[in-house]
């Protein structure tokens, strides 16, 4: 039997989020993640390397309106690996600085047209031990000297989607509409009462796992 890959793998998240006629799964998971209505204005995907690969220095990028509010929206989604969090942290940090330098222009010129939000969301597998009974975590910049929040506007919202896969928990049931992702072959082919983001998620992924040439890239180890 051939492997099945999902979400798991950046690779296979990427083919699926990052195609532009997949849009409105993209839309849908930001909505669920974030529980609230968004309207993408515009998206920006990571630069094809090949026809499956995507260069691993970016993520994907959406300009959205959330509740009349322009947010930047940058998403990962994969496994865990070493300096991962140095990795999106910096994606995060880069994007808020853009924000800053922004907002510092038009002040110079005379105009305020306000902050727009940073948020990066992350979805992980395979999070280190500390992390174990944590389905969903919520950072922001910190001063420990002052006790303050110094960016209201910055938001990294992080998914444990092995946590996620338990179902155990109060927290990790309230992402459970999140736990599709976790899903092997047999689990989507059994998924009860299923939402039209579950079908179109699940034509997808059935639709890369049968693309032939989409397995044999894989196979090389990606």
């Amino acid at each position: 039997m051939e492997k099945f890959y999902t979400c798991k793998n950046e690779s296979v998240f990427k083919n699926i989020f990052y195609n532009k006629p997949n849009e409105s799964l993209l839309k849908t998971l930001i909505e669920q993640s974030l529980n609230t209505e968004i309207e993408i204005l515009a998206s920006t995907r990571p630069i094809k390397i090949n026809d499956y690969e995507f260069d691993k220095k970016e993520l994907i990028e959406v300009l959205a309106k959330i509740n009349n509010k322009l947010t930047h929206i940058l998403i990962y989604g994969g496994s865990y690996y070493d300096g991962c969090h140095n990795v999106l942290f910096t994606h995060a940090l880069n994007k808020l600085n853009e924000e800053i330098k922004r907002e510092t222009v038009n002040h110079s010129i005379g105009y305020d047209f306000g902050k727009n939000n940073v948020i990066e969301i992350n979805y992980i597998w395979n999070l280190p031990k500390e992390y174990d009974g944590v389905a969903q975590g919520t950072y922001k910049f910190y001063s420990q000297t002052t006790q303050t929040v110094i960016y209201d506007n910055f938001t990294i919202i992080e998914f444990n989607m092995n946590e996620i896969a338990k179902q155990e928990t109060e927290e990790s049931k309230k992402y459970k509409s999140l736990n599709i992702l976790n899903f092997n072959q047999e689990q989507l082919n059994n998924i009860e009462n299923p939402t039209e983001f579950d079908l179109e998620y699940k034509k997808a992924i059935d639709d890369l796992n049968n693309d032939l040439k989409f397995i044999e890239f894989m196979k090389k180890g990606h």
